[in-house]
């Protein structure tokens, strides 16, 4: 097989949209087959492309087994696809949208043979598949291929797109996975609103004391149990490591939210169960600070003077008035409680009562 047209510089080519396109590599014609050796501008991979016959409707991806997809193996995200040959699945792994067509594509030892030589060869492929746009082999960035090496690398893919079998229920399983997909979205959304409202609206108060681990507990609690629902549901689904780092991404985020409304139902459940004596402190204002949000927003803060060896000052977001009015040195009356749970809590403080004459030593 040789090259028959000579090597063309910059090739232009349309994109899904037929829009033009340029990239940067060469392009040659086999017997009427068009092939491409190019990299997309701003691209990190190099890819060798052979273009022949109509759309294959499945799509095929072999890579070599490496650390992360020997995991993702034992766990079950990625389905083992045998093709026969022991030593070919320990060092290969094959991605596809319909495991019939995978067994038939890699039942062939000439098939199996040209993918091996593709990986292991001079360049190495990092991947070579099997798509609607033709057979490809894709390189690391930077990696040059001399007119030389086309016409045997060309020969290997080509064997890998002649004689294929049929697609069958590809179109289906690539319809349940977006199905999926949408329905991680939508739960993401749903569970995220539901969380920031109920945290928002939970009249809880001020706890000086509050601990992280009911923060840590609930946020890990709903983490675990979502990642263990989605591992359980996704085994030996197509495409199911990709749909895990997706689902992974979202309970991320979920499980931060989560854990805030841990804490503040602690909070509040700290105090409402709490049946201690109120301890009075009369401490005084020691700071003013007008603190703003990243929208904009003023949040008018004053700082108590700690009632406890090593405590910090205790910070109260007061009204706009109230900030205005009150100076700083000023007494202040501190109701405090010991909380059901050991975390001490303060009642809320009435700025419009008259102020004692002095703290208390």
């Amino acid at each position: 097989m040789g090259v028959k047209d000579e090597i063309l510089e910059e090739p232009v080519s349309q994109d899904d949209l037929g829009m033009p396109r340029k990239f940067h590599g060469m392009e040659a014609r086999l017997s009427g087959v068009s092939s491409r050796f190019a990299r997309s501008r701003g691209a990190d991979t190099s890819f060798l492309l052979l273009q022949l016959g109509g759309p294959i409707a499945v799509t095929t991806l072999v890579r070599r087994v490496t650390p992360w997809l020997r995991l993702a193996r034992s766990l079950g995200l990625y389905r083992r696809i045998p093709s026969g040959d022991p030593e070919f699945d320990r060092l290969h792994h094959v991605e596809c949208d319909d495991t019939g067509y995978a067994r038939e594509l890699l039942s062939s030892r000439k098939r199996r043979a040209a993918i091996v030589a593709l990986l292991d060869g001079t360049p190495r492929a990092v991947a070579v598949g099997l798509n609607d746009s033709g057979a490809v082999a894709t390189f690391p960035a930077g990696t040059t291929l001399g007119k030389a090496q086309w016409a045997p690398m060309l020969a290997r893919l080509l064997e890998l797109r002649l004689a294929l079998p049929g697609p069958q229920g590809r179109r289906r399983a690539f319809r349940n996975s977006q199905r999926r997909r949408i329905g991680y979205v939508i739960g993401f959304l749903v569970l995220s609103l539901c969380f920031v409202f109920a945290a928002v609206l939970m009249d809880r108060p001020t706890t000086p004391g509050m601990s992280l681990v009911p923060a840590l507990a609930t946020g890990g609690g709903v983490g675990f149990v979502g990642l263990l629902i989605g591992l359980l549901g996704l085994r030996g689904k197509s495409a199911a490591a990709s749909e895990f780092q997706m689902l992974f991404l979202l309970l991320a985020v979920v499980s931060v939210y989560a854990g805030l409304l841990g804490r503040e139902a602690a909070a509040s459940l700290n105090a409402h169960r709490d049946t201690s004596p109120p301890v009075v402190h009369v401490q005084t204002v020691v700071r003013k600070l007008m603190e703003r949000n990243n929208e904009g927003g003023d949040y008018p803060t004053l700082f108590i003077s700690p009632w406890h060896p090593g405590q910090k000052p205790l910070s109260l977001v007061v009204s706009q008035s109230e900030y205005a009015s009150i100076p700083i040195g000023r007494p202040v009356v501190i109701v405090s409680h010991a909380g059901a749970y050991g975390w001490e809590w303060i009642e809320p403080v009435d700025w419009s009562a008259q102020p004692p004459s002095a703290p208390v030593p």
